[in-house]
């Protein structure tokens, strides 16, 4: 039987803990993406003038992706562990 608390939440594994809710994890990734691609886009305005739309988008997105990934989204999953485990 599903509860509404298990509504949402990736299939655990034996032995591994429950996956946190899609939307929590959308949250935290909105949270951590937005003020990092306004700095990026801030600190790289005077090049974003002068090159082409697809270079800019490349070299952004790509720094964007790796911060995130190696970064900024460990940190926020232990910031934010207690509330992403329903813990808090």
């Amino acid at each position: 039987m599903t509860t509404a608390a298990d509504r949402g939440r990736e299939p655990s594994l034996p032995g591994r803990a429950a996956q946190p809710q899609r939307y929590k994890m959308a949250v935290i990734n909105w949270l951590a993406a937005y003020p990092l691609i306004t700095l990026l886009l801030s600190v790289g305005a005077p090049l974003i003038q002068r090159v082409p739309v697809f270079v800019t988008t490349l070299v952004l997105s790509v720094t964007l992706v790796c911060l995130m990934t190696f970064v900024v989204m460990p940190m926020m999953t232990r910031l934010f562990a207690g509330w992403l485990r329903g813990t808090r």
